[in-house]
């Protein structure tokens, strides 16, 4: 969004997936608080599991920990909440210094129901109704579709879904970058 701001002459249409409006505390702590009010007792239940494991590998590595916590998340992560993500990081090298000045400072700072309110172009929002990472999809709400902003609410996702469905996603994502 900061990059079609600064230059809309290169940018055509946006794109935004998997977001929260904002990283800021205080939407972590709604993300938490939906988790803890909304999830199944069996997603809780492999969540501490999973969690439980996290000491483990960062004491091991370190230097993976954002891989190692994406994989932990997994509960929070994923509509079938245990897949375990482990072979999708095999081999994924992480920048931790861009990582965490992406997540705790300029994700932080922004405020996406603003900007995509404000923003002149066409804006696609993808959203997985079992996305615990960046819930609830009501925060959403304040941006419905229109012309500009078409938000897609996939029900049986979490974090991924191009991953977890594949071909709705495509049909969806293919048939409004077509559009106009």
């Amino acid at each position: 969004m900061a990059y079609a701001n600064t230059y809309p002459q290169n940018v055509r249409k946006v794109i935004l997936l998997n977001t929260a409006t904002t990283n800021s505390q205080e939407r972590q702590q709604q993300s938490l608080s939906f988790f803890d009010a909304n999830a199944s007792v069996a997603r809780k239940k492999q969540f501490e599991r999973d969690i439980a494991f996290l000491a483990q590998d960062l004491k091991k590595e370190p230097e993976r920990r954002f891989v190692h916590m994406c994989i932990r998340m997994g509960a929070h992560s994923f509509y079938d909440y245990s897949f375990n993500a482990t072979a999708m990081w095999e081999g994924v090298y992480t920048n931790i210094e861009g990582i965490d000045y992406l997540w705790g400072r300029a994700f932080a700072e922004q405020d996406l129901l603003q900007l995509t309110r404000s923003f002149p172009k066409p804006v696609f929002v993808g959203l997985g109704r079992y996305d615990f990472l960046v819930a609830p999809v009501s925060l959403w709400e304040a941006i419905e579709d229109t012309s500009q902003v078409k938000k897609v609410i996939f029900e049986q996702s979490g974090h991924n879904p191009m991953f977890e469905e594949p071909e709705l996603f495509d049909e969806q994502l293919i048939s409004w970058i077509n559009e106009g």
